[in-house]
């Protein structure tokens, strides 16, 4: 009997130190503190033209009714902080760094803890719009653009950082800060 529950304590101990090689990467832990993060790949679908946002008649929206499901992932922030002295108010500022092409998107986080509220900013490029990517500056290649959302927000209040897999093959490392004007 001692045995079975010396090897049970064993293989719970590998298992529990094996675990985090074998899980997926998460995004972030809700209210992750500001700071460097990762939108993962892993678990999601790219959506191409089906993403929310490129559906007509605006049957869909990337914030208040993201669909497909399985094409977007989510990070909550840490309450907003309070205005510093001298300061007039604060905003919220998302960078992602995708390699091919993921869209961001800073969303308001309902009372009732749903992620699906109105939209702040989006960090999303335009097809013929350029960007700044390997290519170098100012590139009209529209792949691996650097997406920036900034909004102000209200203090003491968390957010939802929402990233659509529009086609990308690759995790996509981003950053959000607080900015105080």
């Amino acid at each position: 009997m001692r045995s079975k529950k010396l090897a049970a304590i064993v293989i719970t101990a590998c298992l529990v130190a094996v675990a985090p090689a074998i899980t997926p990467a998460s995004a972030a832990e809700p209210g992750q503190a500001p700071g460097e993060f990762v939108f993962p790949f892993a678990g999601t679908v790219p959506c191409g033209t089906a993403c929310a946002y490129n559906i007509p008649e605006d049957l869909y929206k990337a914030c208040e009714n993201p669909f497909p499901p399985g094409s977007y992932v989510d990070v909550v922030t840490k309450p907003a902080p309070k205005v510093p002295d001298g300061k007039r108010k604060v905003l919220l500022k998302l960078e992602a760094f995708p390699q091919v092409d993921w869209d961001t998107f800073i969303c308001g986080m309902l009372s009732d803890g749903s992620h699906n509220g109105g939209e702040l900013d989006q960090g999303a490029n335009d097809v013929a719009e350029t960007c700044d990517n390997l290519q170098g500056p100012e590139s009209p290649i529209p792949v691996g653009c650097e997406e920036e959302a900034m909004a102000p927000v209200e203090t003491g209040k968390q957010y939802v950082l929402r990233a659509y897999n529009y086609s990308d093959p690759f995790d996509c490392p981003a950053k959000y800060t607080w900015v105080f004007v």
